[in-house]
């Protein structure tokens, strides 16, 4: 094992060197040991093993996330959850506490990272809770090398199953977690269930029967201008992680009158708090939240009703559509992330025989969620009326040198969206701002070849073009010449 001097990691994450140093196996980070030892809470088996706990504990405030970041010279622009996740090194479920000393930044990428972990602690809990590993020993290989406690974990679990991936029995009614080798191995899953049904439903705004949950509060212009609302599917599954949050646009901008509403946004959406509702919107697949999860409100998810364009629950409806629009100032990631994201961001898919749905594995590329491309050339053979509005393809550029080619949606009843239709959207520089998503349209070439019979590869098969931008306006500059 090798140590990686925190200056050499400033060019990855455009950190100013401090006192930690990241120790490094190959490209994996590890935690520096002086700088984070581990600490644990003083607790029995009993309440560790007992569903909610670490709900009862989690407890770390921003200020001490901001200094852990600092501690490892990221900055607190980069220490937002979309580059790393202040990560419990002794997890929460392993009896791990608070502490700063038991805290640092982990970053997601390269792999495996801060989300393969998370994994490594639930497989370690199970062991615990079966009694087929001590506590102590748990907490003492995820503290000392958490990465070659990960790779004992892949290697257990295949041996125990003759090569094949063990399963995991589920609650009725809940699908079940994916197969502990497996789990290891890819990011989320979908079910065949959800694909058919977004095939067959012929629109990029379909609605979905949610019971929502907890909501956020209002986020600032600078953050997303939205909130967030739990949910859980009542008809049908999605695949995994099984929770859906919906995101309504431009809340801090507008007044529920705007949508139809009454009061003020939190007396809006506490009314709908565990009620069965039907949620309309652009079903975006994507892995920022796929572990870390924030609170009640953004639990672990990669199913995503965003934006969500209407919400009905019994007498209580809302509209925003015509809420999707960009303000000035809203955020957007940097250049050279978007460039990433769109030219390296690989997707992959293969069939899980053990829980019928199809596993997916991302690799490469860095991405995030709102950037501002330059539309170069829009292909207007490639416009496509796609049911609640419009798809085509276009060259790009997200950092002003590079170019690469990139479906966009737009979705009605925007103007944007009756631009595209039209085939008006042109002229000789056309900024959009908006966010990424996986392309269900290009996962369904895949999977569900014209006039073929869906398509269930054991082998993991790459998505081509896996990414799509949707688009909620025209952005006014680009972030490349403010530089």
């Amino acid at each position: 094992m090798r140590k990686l001097h925190l200056s050499l990691l400033c060019a990855a994450l455009g950190t100013v060197a401090q006192a930690a140093e990241y120790r490094m196996t190959g490209s994996v980070y590890l935690n520096d040991i002086g700088e984070t030892p581990g600490a644990t809470f003083p607790v029995d088996l009993g309440k560790l093993c007992t569903p909610g706990y670490t709900k009862t504990v989690r407890n770390v405030p921003t200020d001490v996330k901001t200094q852990v970041c600092a501690s490892y010279g990221v900055p607190a622009g980069r220490c937002t959850g979309a580059h790393v996740e202040i990560d419990h090194l002794i997890s929460l479920e392993l009896g791990g506490s608070n502490e700063a000393a038991n805290l640092w930044p982990q970053p997601y990428q390269p792999k495996p990272g801060a989300r393969e972990k998370d994994r490594l602690e639930n497989w370690l809990h199970k062991q615990v809770c079966e009694g087929t590993m001590s506590l102590a020993d748990a907490q003492q290989v995820i503290a000392d090398d958490w990465y070659s406690a990960y790779q004992r974990m892949l290697g257990a679990t295949t041996v125990a199953t003759g090569g094949r991936t063990a399963g995991r029995e589920a609650a009725p009614d809940v699908p079940p977690a994916p197969s502990e080798a497996e789990g290891a191995a890819f990011d989320f899953a979908i079910s065949t269930e959800f694909l058919q049904r977004l095939e067959s439903e012929h629109s990029i705004q379909p609605t979905l029967t949610l019971k929502l949950g907890q909501h956020s509060g209002v986020h600032k212009l600078s953050d997303d201008c939205e909130l967030h609302v739990a949910g859980q599917v009542q008809t049908g599954t999605l695949g995994w992680p099984e929770a859906v949050v919906s995101e309504p646009p431009n809340v801090c901008k507008n007044q529920p009158a705007e949508a139809g509403g009454s009061g003020d946004w939190m007396t809006v959406f506490d009314r709908v708090v565990a009620a069965t509702c039907q949620v309309k919107g652009f079903p975006r697949i994507f892995t920022e939240h796929a572990s870390g999860g924030s609170g009640a409100s953004n639990p672990n998810h990669v199913f995503e009703m965003h934006p969500a364009t209407a919400i009905t629950c019994g007498e209580v409806r809302l509209d925003f559509g015509a809420m999707l629009k960009v303000y000035e100032g809203m955020r957007a990631i940097s250049p050279s992330t978007a460039a990433s994201c769109i030219r390296d961001r690989k997707l992959f898919v293969r069939y899980d025989e053990q829980t019928k749905r199809y596993a997916f594995r991302e690799q490469d590329g860095r991405c995030g969620n709102f950037a501002i491309v330059e539309v170069q050339n829009l292909l207007q053979g490639t416009i496509k009326d796609v049911g609640g509005g419009h798809s085509a393809i276009a060259r790009v550029s997200a950092d002003g040198q590079s170019l690469a080619t990139l479906k966009r949606y737009t979705l009605a009843p925007s103007d944007l969206d009756k631009a595209l239709g039209q085939g008006s959207l042109v002229g000789d520089r056309v900024l959009l701002h908006g966010m990424f998503t996986y392309d269900y349209f290009a996962i369904q070439r895949v999977l569900h070849p014209r006039g073929q019979d869906w398509v269930r590869r054991a082998a993991w098969t790459p998505v081509q073009f896996p990414l799509a931008f949707v688009v909620f306006g025209q952005a006014q500059a680009v972030p490349w010449e403010e530089q």
